[in-house]
């Protein structure tokens, strides 16, 4: 069973200025956590217990919210009895949890990172979970299971996540190019035969991006290693293009109804806190869509 997991998170997270001046783009805050407790998490919940983050600028602080108790807050809470938050801070991240830090110090993109990564996974097939990428689903961790499942079913060397755009976004994401689809399990699969980064529209293979989740074999790791620098970053692209015309089976799982944002842009960081805002609370997101509501279709009505 594959228990481990990378997180890249070692980017600088410019989009988002002037946050990012003090805290790192995955500790940006989704509603109360930070949104690479939103990715921990689901690690978690998908079987996934020893973790490694690789963290870039302001990495202390990755490190101080895993790894430092706040025994002032802590103790003051003792002193007004508040058992049950104590015991929520405690449980952020659970004592058979083992997480860990790797500094990435040239930043050569998802494939350096993974490399860096490498140290914890061995020769062990793992798991890859961007930290500004997040997924809403009804089940937590349950995309990452099925990942897992078809990757051991199929004795895949890469399982990748994808999801459906709109053909005028393919240039902004790698899009898949596939030779059949099939469903395992009530999962829709596609068999990879290539992969295009940001293509034109015109010269896109399909609509299907891929999405920040993935499953690694350990023979990935040389192809990574191998894999030919493309604007200052090694291209996780090609490599896994190689692996294919190498004879290595590369299956991409479709996201299906689950949402995707990538909260590296301002807009989809808005989104995802809106989304994360109104399943969070029945209450809470009545409230906030009729606030919504009263707020922006006062105002079109006003406007017209």
């Amino acid at each position: 069973m594959i228990n481990k997991a990378i997180i890249p998170a070692a980017g600088y997270g410019t989009r988002l200025l002037p946050i990012t001046k003090i805290l790192p783009k995955a500790m940006i805050p989704l509603l109360t956590k930070p949104a690479l407790q939103y990715i921990v998490e689901e690690l978690i919940s998908a079987g996934i217990n020893e973790i490694v983050i690789i963290t870039g600028w302001k990495g202390e602080v990755i490190k101080e919210y895993y790894h430092s108790e706040p025994r002032e807050m802590i103790d003051w809470l003792a002193s007004l009895g508040k058992e049950e938050i104590i015991q929520y801070i405690k449980s952020l991240v659970p004592s058979k949890v083992n997480i860990m830090f790797k500094k990435q110090e040239v930043l050569d993109g998802l494939a350096g990172a993974i490399i860096i990564g490498s140290i914890l996974t061995g020769n062990d097939h793992f798991v890859v979970s961007l930290g500004d990428n997040i997924i809403i689903e009804d089940k937590i961790g349950s995309l990452i299971k099925d990942m897992i499942s078809i990757h051991e079913t199929k004795n895949a060397a890469v399982t990748l996540a994808v999801a459906k755009i709109p053909m005028e976004m393919v240039e902004k994401f790698g899009v898949i190019s596939y030779s059949k689809n099939f469903e395992l399990n009530g999962v829709k699969i596609y068999e990879v035969i290539d992969l295009k980064e940001k293509p034109p529209a015109d010269k896109a293979p399909s609509n299907l991006a891929i999405v920040g989740r993935y499953v690694l074999s350990p023979d990935s790791i040389s192809y990574l290693r191998n894999a030919p620098i493309i604007k200052g970053e090694l291209s996780e692209t090609d490599a896994f293009k190689k692996m294919i015309e190498d004879g290595y089976k590369v299956y991409a799982v479709d996201l299906g109804e689950r949402e995707w944002y990538d909260i590296g842009s301002i807009d989809e960081y808005i989104k995802a806190s809106i989304h994360l805002a109104i399943l969070r609370d029945v209450q809470i997101g009545d409230k906030l869509l009729k606030w919504m509501k009263e707020k922006f279709l006062k105002k079109e009505d006003s406007d017209e």
